[in-house]
């Protein structure tokens, strides 16, 4: 349980970073939004492809939040065992 939390709580804070970092390489690249090529070039030179989905996402208008919190989200957590069964 308190993993499980914690995992949440993690992921929330990664998916808020990588949606402040995905709004600030958009805003740096607002002004190639005319040509599609160089904010390609631009959009992909960044290291985290989150961060470059994010941007081509921004561009077409749609929202980043739910792919982005879907990258990060925790798996699933193991099943409740007893002691006795492991």
């Amino acid at each position: 349980m308190v993993r499980a939390v914690a995992g949440r709580l993690t992921a929330e804070a990664e998916a808020e970073a990588v949606e402040a970092a995905t709004r600030e390489a958009f805003a740096g690249a607002a002004h190639l939004l005319d040509d599609r090529a160089g904010f390609a070039r631009m959009a992909a030179s960044h290291p985290d492809v989150r961060v470059t989905a994010g941007m081509f996402q921004l561009r077409d208008g749609r929202a980043v939040d739910l792919p982005i919190r879907r990258s990060v989200k925790p798996g699933p957590a193991p099943a409740f065992r007893l002691e006795e069964e492991v």
